[in-house]
């Protein structure tokens, strides 16, 4: 209140097509409606002559005219009440006792504090199937998710943890399978409000504020309007964003944006919560406040799960991992056998690669020559002060989680990622980034040209001197030839060079970007993912290709999150975590891909 005995509210919470507040009463949020008479201002907003939005409270007023000392004073009084202390999070709204909707009530579930008995959440899932086209996503899963402690699940790439998250989540529908919760029969694309997903990459509106951010696709809604200012109040202190409730998000950090998206979940009441690699570019700092939320969630009932490739955050924040492998729930660890080890172990099962092709990846031809990174440092600081030497005839892998900043090095080397530092030939030649690398990232749509012909994706990265007469004449048959010798020499299986580039197979495409990428001779070739998204048969005509690049004394560099494929294709592995190389290893020096995984896992856990 002020010093005149009224109020005055904060008008940048007043949003378009919503009346301002009259004295002594609280803004309204757009979609929120009055209880049918003025709420006084014992818990609405104020501000201050800083600009600052401030939560006030009936045991604690506002001074007149306060500064930000008293702000600071009243948001550290409500957070003593709240009992928590998390790094800028403070616990889910039920623990700090607001008032769970009547019809949870009904099923005895509600506060946990204040007198309720504690929420249970169970999700059972059976038989979970789904194929796109002859690719089968899901074969089979079956799973029960409960609350009380966090659920990992981890796995390979393409195993299916992602299209299982999405129907759970509602935005795939299954072609077969059971789902219940709490016992009863449920379906997720009926209630998509019940499962909420924190992705990777969070999916909010950056030129919108904090708090029009958390009132996206709330406004329209009738039910449950009275109150929700309050709840709205609420979900901004629970999470930290008091401070920054105006700001607009894209001035804000990455793990503000985070925490919005957990708060606009939040907001409508989920109950299970899916964390896909929530703390891929989070700082240590922010990753434990993150994890402690996380264990809050799952101690006040609501189901909290955790996918990620941090087998360390795993076995640290989780009391049971659920390793999902071909479409199915391979293994679930907990208790004694919850570790590093075993989960590494039970990711590469079934991936052992062949005799043969373990043989042919031993076989290298080292020269004298090398390729010396000094101080390397990426100017967005992925990765820092690296010092290397990438010898030609050597596929080297470098092996990390997002965020470990590996991607970004691969890219670098070949001019693709700024950075600054020292690269050049060990005889003191500079390396020529232009006409001595080649570039192939992970999404191949970056470099193929779907609406062009097979041939000329093969030859669109050569000169014009190859291609071209002095007059500008297209030199047809010298193009022909060489897609039609590209075409023999990595076995792309196509009707010839004309036909279209999208009547290919994903791995077949890959053979394409490849063979562009090799048809001009580079010196350097950097993949990111060489066998994303590809069939078996076609990852083994991958790594062939790559051992004969090598071998005719390229320097082949490539970021993979797969151990089996590097134990496939590599000489040496590069393990980095946190922008540095931690471990150093040869791929010769162990007999199993088990042996190997276990050792990347050890070294990022223990850099």
């Amino acid at each position: 209140m002020c010093g005149n005995g009224r109020c005055c509210e904060h008008p940048g919470l007043l949003l378009h097509g919503v009346n301002r507040s009259k004295c002594g009463t609280r803004p309204h949020f757009p979609g929120v409606r009055g209880s049918g008479h003025r709420r006084h201002l014992t818990s609405g907003w104020a501000r201050h002559d800083n600009g600052r939005a401030l939560r006030c409270s009936s045991a604690c007023h506002v001074a007149e005219r306060a500064g930000r000392a008293g702000c600071e004073r009243i948001r550290a009084a409500r957070l003593h009440r709240s009992g928590h202390d998390l790094g800028g999070f403070t616990g889910p709204l039920e623990s700090r006792g607001h008032e769970a909707p009547l019809a949870q009530r009904k099923r005895g579930r509600g506060k946990t504090r204040c007198g309720w008995d504690r929420v249970v959440t169970e999700i059972n899932a059976e038989g979970v199937r789904l194929a796109f086209g002859r690719t089968i996503a899901l074969a089979g899963l079956d799973v029960t998710l409960s609350s009380g402690e966090v659920i990992g699940i981890a796995g390979p790439n393409g195993a299916g943890k992602s299209t299982f998250t999405r129907v759970l989540a509602g935005e795939a529908r299954a072609d077969a399978g059971i789902f219940s919760l709490d016992g009863q029969p449920w379906t997720p694309q009926s209630d998509m409000k019940t499962v909420a997903v924190v992705h990777q990459e969070p999916q909010v509106w950056p030129n919108l504020t904090v708090v029009k951010n958390l009132l996206v696709g709330q406004e329209g809604k009738r039910r449950g309007k009275e109150g929700q200012g309050d709840r709205v109040g609420d979900v901004l202190e629970s999470l930290g964003l008091v401070d920054v409730a105006t700001t607009q998000l894209d001035l804000c950090s990455f793990a503000t944006r985070q925490r919005v998206e957990i708060g606009r979940a939040m907001l409508r009441q989920a109950r299970c919560y899916i964390f896909d690699e929530p703390n891929s570019a989070l700082t240590d700092e922010e990753s434990e406040a993150l994890f402690a939320f996380m264990q809050s969630l799952a101690a006040e009932g609501h189901i909290a799960i955790l996918i990620s490739h941090r087998l360390g955050d795993l076995v640290d924040q989780c009391g049971v991992v659920h390793v999902i492998r071909d479409g199915i729930v391979a293994k679930s660890l907990r208790g004694s056998s919850l570790t590093e080890a075993n989960i590494a172990s039970e990711l590469v099962k079934g991936s052992e690669p062949s005799a043969a092709v373990t043989s042919d990846s031993r076989s290298e031809v080292v020269t004298q020559n090398s390729l010396r990174i000094r101080q390397w440092s990426s100017e967005s600081d992925e990765f820092r002060s690296i010092d290397l030497d990438l010898i030609q005839g050597q596929v080297t892998a470098v092996v990390g989680v997002e965020g470990s900043g590996g991607r970004e090095f691969v890219a670098s080397v070949a001019g693709y990622h700024p950075a600054r530092g020292d690269i050049a030939w060990d005889v003191g030649q500079l390396l020529n980034v232009v006409k001595s690398t080649a570039f192939l990232p992970a999404d191949r749509k970056g470099i193929l040209f779907g609406n062009m012909s097979v041939g000329d994706n093969i030859v669109s990265r050569l000169g014009s001197p190859r291609l071209s007469r002095k007059s500008g004449v297209l030199r047809l048959r010298e193009s022909q030839t060489i897609a039609e010798q590209s075409i023999a020499a990595f076995g792309v299986k196509t009707e010839g060079p004309k036909q279209l580039l999208t009547a290919l197979s994903g791995g077949n495409q890959q053979k394409v970007a490849i063979a562009s990428a090799l048809t001009y001779g580079p010196s350097v070739l950097a993949i990111e993912e060489p066998t994303r998204g590809v069939d078996v048969g076609s990852k083994r005509d991958i790594y062939a290709t790559l051992q004969q690049a090598a071998r005719s004394g390229m320097v082949v560099l490539l970021f993979c999150t797969e151990i089996p494929e590097v134990y496939e294709a590599a000489h040496r592995v590069l393990v980095m975590d946190r922008g540095a190389v931690v471990k150093d290893l040869k791929v010769s020096d162990f007999d199993e891909v088990t042996a190997l995984a276990q050792s990347v896992a050890l070294a990022e856990h223990t850099a």
